[in-house]
């Protein structure tokens, strides 16, 4: 039952970490985007090279 219980929590360890790193690079992107955008770059370049959709960057012009 142990085992269970410890295979369960580190499983649940590793599901955090893998979303927290998602976070991360989510946030990331948002961060070049509005750079990218302050610097006049289209919206569809910013898209493309950010890894956002063209919608989510409108919403950040």
């Amino acid at each position: 039952m142990r085992k269970g219980l410890r295979e369960g929590r580190e499983e649940g360890i590793e599901v955090g970490m893998e979303m927290g790193r998602e976070t991360g690079a989510r946030k990331k992107a948002v961060e070049m985007a509005r750079a990218a955008l302050a610097k006049g770059l289209d919206i569809g370049v910013v898209a493309e090279i950010s890894g956002l959709s063209e919608g989510e960057v409108r919403t950040l012009a």
